[in-house]
């Protein structure tokens, strides 16, 4: 981690459905200008999690801050002008256009009676161009391909132009090559603006190839958290998902992969 000041601060959170506890005793930083992936098995509270930071979830025990401010203070506009979320099943487009979709990322700016100015359709521009979606522009956001629509979903994020986004398994319906795609347009994304981003995955090895830091979860707990290079042992990795593990290095690349024994 850096000295930067953290963008998300979680002190003792804990977040409980019903009956279930679905997080607990969670004290976390999330670092700014850093792609951060939170992984686990399935039920292991990255979602919950998620939405806590999103604040789709009301907030439970515990605190939450972002910015130093808790985040329950921030009124509604101005939090999304800072933070852009994109849920694991994302809403109906049926007979939306690519630019339509994309402008939507706008209302934070300008609400829903305000005008779409020059400086509106310049952001949608921008981030379609950085997307490389312009080009679909006019088409029928159904129409495309799944790779194509998640690249216009992101952006529609970008031209929201906040300084962080929360992506809840942005690859989970995609082919390898597609997840590598969409992953690396988020890298690129956060470097080349100076953002976060807050992913969560299911696949170990694109967390380590993608991510700065790393943060596992298990049973609504924190099990650990670090750079790749630490995170990426076989006993780390077993510990994470339950099953014996062996780290390989690729001999093209050099990084550590995961494979089951």
């Amino acid at each position: 981690m850096t000295n930067e000041t953290p963008l998300f601060e979680l002190d003792k959170v804990r977040f409980d459905a019903d009956t279930a506890t679905l997080l607990d005793d969670i004290d976390l930083s999330i670092a700014p200008e850093r792609v951060t992936g939170l992984i686990g098995h399935n039920g292991s509270g990255k979602t919950t999690l998620m939405r806590l930071l999103a604040r789709h979830h009301a907030q439970g025990a515990g605190s939450i801050r972002f910015h130093g401010k808790p985040i329950a203070s921030w009124r509604p506009r101005e939090f999304a002008r800072h933070v852009a979320h994109l849920p694991q099943t994302t809403p109906s487009t049926d007979g939306m256009l690519v630019r339509e979709l994309v402008a939507l990322g706008r209302y934070p700016w300008h609400g829903s009676l305000g005008i779409f100015g020059d400086d509106d359709r310049s952001h949608v521009d921008e981030a379609m161009k950085m997307t490389d979606v312009a080009q679909y522009a006019g088409r029928l956001v159904d129409s495309l391909s799944g790779g194509e629509r998640q690249r216009v979903w992101l952006a529609m994020l970008i031209a929201q132009d906040s300084r962080c986004l929360l992506l809840d398994e942005p690859t989970s319906a995609l082919d390898i090559a597609h997840q590598v795609e969409v992953l690396e347009l988020v890298r690129t994304l956060c470097r080349r603006r100076r953002i976060a981003a807050v992913i969560v995955l299911h696949d170990i090895n694109m967390a380590a190839r993608f991510c700065d830091h790393i943060v596992a979860l298990r049973h609504g707990r924190i099990l650990m958290q670090g750079a790749p290079g630490d995170i990426m042992t076989g006993p780390n990795l077993e510990s994470i998902y339950g099953v014996p593990m062996n780290v390989l290095r690729d001999p093209s690349s050099g990084r550590a992969v995961g494979v089951p024994r």
